[in-house]
């Protein structure tokens, strides 16, 4: 899963894709999906802007069924 890490220690998880969903809103750029701080889904779609973005990562499950962190 891609995530995006926004100010704010928000984390977003792109949908299927390695580009995020573009907003239907002239005020923000962005819609993805929210996620807690150990990569769950929320349920919440969150609407931001590029200029929010502080971060771009990968996780991951290893074998043993723990979250991986790697860049991109």
């Amino acid at each position: 899963m891609i995530v995006y890490r926004l100010r704010g220690h928000r984390f977003v998880s792109l949908y299927c894709s390695d580009v995020p969903e573009r907003s239907v809103t002239s005020e923000f750029d962005f819609v993805s999906m929210e996620l807690d701080k150990h990569f769950n889904y929320t349920g919440a779609a969150i609407l931001y802007r590029r200029e929010e973005i502080v971060e771009k990562f990968r996780v991951e499950r290893d074998k043993e069924g723990k979250l991986v962190r790697k860049e991109i």
